[in-house]
């Protein structure tokens, strides 16, 4: 009998497990699809290189607010202004199906100390990146974007065992 109403409680070790699991298959499959995104999205238009600032700017205002769940949502906002500019909606739709499944870790990890002025900066550099036409180097921050998260994850899971 599953009450919606009612927490559940697992153990952290499963917890643990489940998140790593997640976040590594994440990277897995962004790394093997991402020049599917990054090369069509060096076409990127005036617009949707305007929104997708105009997105990043939400993710400043969260910082400014101190809340990682306003974060969260303009964050989300930023990742859709390119899956967008992509124009390839198979990859799309799959990635926000790994997104769905990783929400209340990747919520949990804008939490460690440090992470969003962190992620923020990362957006900055792809900006650029995608600005200058430098390829390589909007693959290998996007690459180091999602791996970081895994491990600030890693860390934040680490001072909950210690807090217990």
């Amino acid at each position: 009998n599953f009450n919606a109403n009612r927490n559940v409680l697992i153990p952290l070790y499963k917890f643990k497990l489940f998140g790593i699991i997640l976040f590594d298959f994440t990277l897995e499959i962004k790394n093997f699809n991402f020049n599917k995104y990054i090369i069509p999205f060096f076409r990127i238009t005036g617009k949707s290189l305007n929104d997708l600032k105009t997105a990043n700017a939400g993710c400043e205002d969260a910082i400014r607010y101190n809340d990682s769940d306003l974060y969260y949502d303009r964050n989300v906002d930023f990742h859709e202004c390119i899956y967008f500019a992509c124009g390839n909606s198979f990859l799309a739709t799959e990635t926000r199906a790994l997104r769905r499944r990783l929400q209340s870790f990747r919520r949990l990890q804008l939490r460690a100390r440090g992470r969003m002025p962190q992620s923020l900066t990362e957006h900055i550099e792809i900006i650029d990146a995608i600005e200058t036409g430098d390829v390589d180097k909007a693959d290998e921050i996007s690459r180091q974007h999602v791996m970081i998260q895994g491990e600030r994850f890693n860390d934040l899971l680490l001072h909950m065992e210690y807090d217990q």
